[in-house]
């Protein structure tokens, strides 16, 4: 009997450590992650394509359901990946999964990662203001958390979006802040993209920068310790603009094409396209001309085939560039009026001045052609005043010779005389010409006034010799309130006749050793020279006040119009350079404009009247 029992008893114990078994083999089967973050991060960088082959049936699996911080970090790395491809649907579909994990949770940490994505899209598009909005409605998110690892994501991520929409001095603080988290804990992914991002925009600042290098360096070292060679062909394709901004286009070559090969052959038509332009910009130093030209044709095709408006306004410039440097100049012009067209679709401030500068190059273009045709011209009319005075120097020894033919000899005389005459007349009209072509490229268009460049060297005269002479000076800068507000509800024919009534009102105001120049848009700027603080604020105001009762003339427009001016009168104490004399009045308007507008503000050594420190308008990292 016990030994039955003691049967019975075995048998029950192997049953259930067999169950246990199975039991715990399916756990540790749901408890395993098909596959660990930080290698779906490396893959999805380095082959895109595969990554988001693979990674789709992870979504639906028991593991990702049970993990949802696990299910988080796929979803932003297939929505990378899909950016890296340009492909939108991938994208859009990881931002519809991470928004849905953010509401049902919730999880502000999934919300912010469809807000990262979305923001990527927006700058692929050229909707940079947009781009900035998300990215900082998600920083937002992550810093409500008060967790020091996911505030330094916010400020990564910061960093990240201003660089990309060329808001340089907004991305620095955000990048060293986020740089410092990241070194203390040692992530060398993170480390590597803010090294990156930071030796850009030291170049910016300095090409000539050799911390710029170094730290593209170590960015590239940190990718390979990653064991990410797709990520070590971008930094090679960045180092290549750093070593062409010092003169080493050969070595810049090799490194861009380098990089080409490895970025096509992953499919990453995004970074392919910044490759292709280096790779241009290199052979075209090396006077290859021709082949850099046909380069830019590929970063063209490339950048259309996957719907990159935002870089072509950067690849046309490039065009003109080499075209320029080929002396190519109809491809040159034609170029500047496509980068035109390109950053006129954007919507951003910094594309709006790209519109400014690419006009002022494209004028600067079409002027130096009629210039060498001038001077062409010029030389073709010399040549022939010689070959005249050498006939005149022939017939003058033969007069000596003859005196039969003397009467004859003297009428040719006579007439060689006014051919020479004439000769001259139209050297010294095509002279004339030439210095109207010259103050033409001085002057603004629309209002016949100093036109942006001629204006700032004016500033610099001026600054120069005040610190010569120890004489004062004043500067202040004007913009025109609501100025959108006239474009969009009345044309913009009408908001150039506005434009033209406020310089004219503005001029009324000035003395005759003034000047006034548009210095873009709506705004202006006036030299005041010699004018101490009393006498800068007396015309200012009178300048406010002309125009906002310009309406109330005969041959007004009809509807009011105001500006705000902001007034900095020389201090040679605090104001280093003409550019911080230019900054001190630019402050003062943005007080003028946070203080309601239709105002005058002036300020010294950084303060305004009421001795407050003047802010700018630009928003602050937080």
């Amino acid at each position: 009997m016990k030994a039955r029992m003691h049967g019975a008893a075995g048998r029950w114990l192997a049953i259930a450590l067999a169950i246990f078994a199975t039991l715990t083999s399916a756990v540790a089967a749901i408890e395993s992650a098909p596959m660990a973050v930080d290698a779906a991060r490396r893959w999805s960088m380095e082959d895109p394509k595969a990554f988001l082959s693979a990674s789709a049936g992870w979504l639906t699996g028991a593991y990702a359901a049970s993990h949802p911080d696990w299910r988080r970090e796929i979803l932003l790395r297939r929505g990378r990946a899909g950016w890296l491809l340009s492909d939108r649907q991938v994208n859009q579909e990881a931002v519809d999964s991470l928004r849905e994990m953010g509401r049902s949770l919730p999880s502000a940490e999934a919300s912010a990662y469809a807000l990262f994505l979305e923001g990527d899209d927006l700058a692929d598009i050229g909707q940079y203001e947009s781009a900035i909005a998300a990215v900082t409605r998600a920083a937002e998110l992550l810093r409500a958390t008060k967790d020091p690892y996911w505030r330094a994501v916010a400020n990564a991520e910061l960093c990240d979006v201003y660089w990309g929409t060329e808001q340089s001095a907004s991305a620095m603080p955000y990048c060293r802040r986020a740089q410092k988290y990241f070194r203390s804990v040692n992530d060398d992914w993170f480390l590597a993209r803010l090294e990156n991002v930071i030796a850009m925009l030291l170049a910016e600042q300095d090409e000539q920068d050799p911390q710029a290098i170094e730290l593209a360096t170590s960015a590239r070292a940190r990718f390979q310790k990653l064991e990410m060679t797709s990520m070590m062909a971008m930094m090679d394709d960045n180092l290549s603009s750093l070593y062409l901004a010092r003169g080493d286009a050969k070595h810049a070559l090799e490194l861009s094409q380098g990089a080409l090969t490895i970025e096509l052959a992953a499919g990453k038509i995004n970074h392919a396209v910044s490759s292709y332009v280096n790779v241009a910009m290199a052979q075209s130093a090396l006077g290859l001309h021709a082949q850099a030209l046909n380069s830019v044709e590929q970063a063209l095709r490339a950048a259309a085939d996957v719907g990159l408006e935002s870089r072509k306004d950067a690849i046309y410039r490039a065009q003109m560039d080499i075209a320029e440097a080929a002396g190519n100049w109809p491809l040159a012009t034609e170029a500047a009026r496509k980068a035109m067209e390109a950053a006129g679709s954007l919507q951003t401030e910094q594309q709006k001045r790209a519109i400014a500068e690419m006009q002022a190059r494209y004028a600067a273009v079409e002027q130096k052609r009629e210039i060498e045709r001038l001077d062409h011209d010029q030389r073709v009319r010399e040549l022939e005043l010689a070959r005249s005075q050498e006939v005149n120097a022939r017939q003058a020894e033969q007069l000596a010779r003859q005196n039969l033919w003397l009467w004859l000899v003297t009428v040719a005389i006579a007439g060689l005389a006014l051919i020479t005459l004439l000769l001259f007349a139209l050297w010294r009209a095509s002279r004339r010409h030439a210095q109207r072509m010259r103050v033409l490229a001085d002057t603004d268009a629309l209002t016949q006034v100093l036109n942006r460049r001629a204006f700032l060297a004016r500033l610099q005269l001026a600054y120069e010799r005040c610190v010569q002479s120890g004489e004062g000076g004043s500067v202040a800068l004007v913009d025109a309130d609501y100025f959108k507000q006239i474009n969009d509800t009345r044309g913009h024919q009408m908001g150039d006749l506005a434009l033209q009534r406020i310089v004219a009102a503005l001029a009324a105001a000035l003395r005759a050793t003034d000047c006034i120049g548009r210095l873009g848009g709506e705004e202006f700027g006036m030299l005041l020279a010699g004018a101490d603080v009393d006498q800068a604020r007396r015309q200012s105001e009178m300048a406010r006040a002309r125009v906002a009762h310009d309406h109330e003339q005969t041959d007004g427009l009809g509807f009011p119009m105001t500006v705000s001016i902001g007034v900095a009168s020389l201090d040679l104490a605090t104001m280093a350079t003409a550019g911080d004399w230019l900054q001190a009045a630019d402050r003062a308007l943005y007080q003028a404009k946070a203080g309601g507008r239709n105002r005058v503000v002036v300020a010294t050594a950084g303060r305004d009247e009421s001795g407050t420190p003047l802010q700018s308008a630009l928003p602050q990292p937080g």
